[in-house]
């Protein structure tokens, strides 16, 4: 018993965060519930630290339910942690060019508040933010990700996207994330 407290204990101070959202409000093209996605994504150092550029993937399969309401499990790692968790989005204005709502999410080592928000350009091609306050571990981590959600195919979208967060509002700890993302819809609409 003694040990796996010990082992829990490690994981949890070992843990990590999703670095980027690659889930825009936009991600569900018409036609399609489910949504199965796969992104890297590269964290850069804070100004005036010497440490490196670290990497972290992320995982994650979301169901809408109906138009305004999705749920994804979610899952962040890197070589040292794993960790997984949930979120909810809700997104009440949904025009053809543009959505925006909420989401929650809530994980292991991590908890976020964010608004996303997508506006179509070209075709099924979308820019979209979710602008969040999170935390990374055990300190308030505020961030602003923006990203492009191209449709390549009918089922198939690849994501670039840039963050920039500050760790607990301080400017020396500002970090510039960069990932990309390839994401899968299935799964038909009953409609």
């Amino acid at each position: 018993m003694g040990s796996a407290l010990a082992l829990g204990l490690a994981v949890a101070g070992a843990a990590c965060a999703p670095a980027s959202s690659f889930r825009p409000a936009s991600a569900m093209s018409a036609g399609h519930t489910q949504e199965v996605g796969f992104g890297a994504t590269l964290v850069g150092p804070r100004p005036y630290v010497d440490e490196p550029t670290s990497s972290v993937g992320q995982a994650w399969l979301t169901q809408a339910y109906g138009e305004s309401v999705r749920l994804s499990f979610v899952s962040a790692f890197d070589a040292d942690a794993f960790a997984g968790g949930v979120a909810l989005a809700l997104l009440p204005l949904s025009t053809r060019q543009a959505v925006a709502g909420v989401e929650f999410e809530l994980g292991f080592a991590w908890a976020s508040f964010g608004v996303p928000v997508a506006v179509r350009t070209v075709g099924d091609t979308w820019i979209y933010a979710t602008p969040r306050v999170a935390t990374w571990g055990d300190r308030l981590t505020p961030g602003v990700p923006f990203g492009l959600d191209v449709h390549v195919a009918d089922a198939v979208s690849a994501r670039a996207e840039c963050a920039l967060t500050w760790s607990d509002f301080e400017p020396n700890n500002r970090r510039i994330h960069y990932g990309l993302a390839l994401a899968y819809q299935f799964g038909e609409n009953s409609k």
